[in-house]
C-alpha cells in the first residue's frame, strides 16, 4: 500500500493538488478545478487492483472509488 500511496503522491505533486484530511479509508484531496477529471481517473486506476492480495482461496480485489464534489457530504453522494 506504500507503492500505490508514493504513485499517488505523484499525481497530487504533478497536479498541484493536495491531501487535506484522511480519516480511516475516507481522503479529502484538493484539485485544481483544471486537473478534476484527471486526478480522479489516476486515483481510480492506481488504487483499484484485482490482484493485489493473494489468499489460499484466490485473489482478493481491492477497489477505490473517487469522486468530486465542493464539499465532502456532496463527493460522498
Amino acid at each position: 500500500s506504500d507503492l500505490l500511496t508514493l504513485r499517488a503522491m505523484t499525481v497530487l505533486r504533478k497536479t498541484g493538488s493536495k491531501l487535506v484530511f484522511q480519516v480511516h479509508d475516507e481522503s479529502g484531496i484538493y484539485v485544481p478545478h483544471e486537473h478534476t477529471d484527471y486526478v480522479i481517473k489516476e486515483l481510480n486506476r492506481i488504487f483499484t487492483c484485482h490482484d493485489l492480495l493473494v489468499t489460499p482461496k484466490g485473489f482478493v480485489p481491492v477497489i477505490a472509488e473517487f469522486n468530486k464534489g465542493e464539499n465532502w457530504n456532496v463527493a460522498k453522494g
